[in-house]
């Protein structure tokens, strides 16, 4: 059976801990790139979560058509 590890980060998560859609969107560390300093933690957990959303979701097309999803491969 194929199978997959690729997850959902932060998945269980409280949305207190993590940005709005509206913050997000106007976010300057969004908008031109995390710079040195202290970078926005409730903007990363977002970031990784809208991604590994992606990711999981892509991966989970791929086992239905039979295939591993594996990051190792």
């Amino acid at each position: 059976m194929a199978r997959s590890n690729f997850k959902v980060f932060a998945e269980g998560v409280a949305d207190k801990n993590i940005q709005s859609d509206s913050v997000y969107n106007a976010d300057t560390q969004r908008i031109s790139g995390v710079v040195p300093g202290i970078a926005e933690p409730k903007m990363h957990n977002k970031l990784y979560k809208q991604a590994t959303i992606m990711v999981a979701a892509l991966a989970q097309v791929i086992v239905q058509a039979g295939f591993d999803a594996l990051d190792s491969d």
